[in-house]
C-alpha cells in the first residue's frame, strides 16, 4: 500500500522525469515491478508468496515513496489476520537506504501462538522477548541449524520450546548473550534450567545463579501445562506470577 508519493529535488542535480520504479523480490525470485505514480496514493497490490518468504523492497528513479507491507493470511480456514510488516516505510535510492529487508512468519506460528501475542505488533516489536524468541525458533528452523525439528511448529513441545525461549529473553541480562545450548537448537529439555518428565516442563529454575535475575516475570509460563515446581530463588525479577499458575 502506498501511502504518499513525494518528487525530491535535490542541489546541482537533475530532477528524474520517469516516475519511481518499485519492485517486491522474494527468495531471489521476482514478485512485483511496478512503476510508482500519483494516482496510486492509498492504492494496495496484491502479491503470493511462499509461506516464510525472506523478501525485500526496492525503489529505483530518484524519488521517496512511503508504503506499507502487509502480511494478510486466513488461519484453519476461519480466522483473517493482518499484522503490518512494515509500517510507512520511505525508501529514497538517493540515500543509503534504497531497499528494505523482511522475514515473513510461518503461517503455522501465526496458528500455535496467535492466542499469545499481539499479532498486530508482531513483526514492528522486534525488541519484545516474543519477537525474539520466534526469531530465535526461526533461525533454527530457516538454516537447518535444528535438525531434529524441534522448532518446527508441527512438533508436539513446540509451544513449550517457545514458551522457554520467551522466558529466556525475558528475564536474563541483556548483556548475557545466547547460550551455547540455544546456539546449537539443543532440545530444550537438555537445558541446565530445565527439568522434563515426558518431554514436558516439570521443574524451572529460574534463579540468580542461572542469570535470570532482571526483568518481569513472563505470561509465557502459563504454556507449560505439567509446570509443578518454580524457582525464581535470590533475583530482581517484577510482576506477579500468572494466577493461571497458581
Amino acid at each position: 500500500k502506498v501511502e504518499s508519493y513525494e518528487q525530491t529535488e535535490y542541489p546541482f542535480q537533475m530532477v528524474y522525469s520517469t516516475p519511481p520504479l518499485l519492485r517486491v523480490e522474494c527468495d531471489g525470485r521476482n514478485h512485483l515491478t511496478i512503476d510508482v505514480e500519483e494516482k496510486m496514493e492509498n492504492k494496495t497490490e496484491l502479491i503470493k508468496v511462499e509461506d516464510d518468504a525472506k523478501c525485500k523492497v526496492l525503489i529505483r528513479s530518484g524519488h521517496k515513496v512511503s508504503f506499507t507491507i502487509v502480511h494478510s493470511m486466513m488461519l484453519n480456514n476461519i480466522t483473517p489476520v493482518e499484522t503490518d510488516v512494515l509500517s510507512q516505510q520511505d525508501i529514497n535510492d538517493q540515500d543509503s537506504g534504497d531497499e528494505v529487508e523482511f522475514q515473513l512468519i510461518p503461517k503455522c506460528y501465526f496458528a500455535q501462538l496467535y492466542e499469545y501475542v499481539k499479532v498486530s505488533s508482531i513483526y514492528i516489536g522486534e525488541t519484545t522477548s516474543q519477537r525474539k524468541a520466534i526469531d530465535w525458533l526461526l533461525s533454527g528452523l530457516l538454516t537447518e541449524t535444528d535438525s531434529s525439528g524441534f522448532s518446527d511448529c508441527s512438533n508436539p513441545f513446540f509451544m513449550e520450546r517457545y514458551a522457554l525461549a520467551a522466558v529466556y529473553f525475558s528475564m536474563m541480562n541483556k548483556d548475557a548473550g545466547l547460550p551455547d545450548m540455544m546456539k546449537r537448537q539443543e532440545a530444550q529439555c537438555s537445558w541446565p534450567f530445565v527439568t522434563c518428565s515426558g518431554g514436558n516442563v516439570v521443574r524451572l529454575g529460574l534463579t540468580e545463579e542461572e542469570g535470570f535475575s532482571l526483568g518481569t516475570i513472563p505470561t509465557e509460563l502459563v504454556l507449560l501445562p505439567r509446570l509443578k515446581e518454580l524457582d525464581l530463588g535470590k533475583n530482581q525479577l517484577t510482576g506477579n506470577i500468572p494466577s493461571e499458575l497458581g
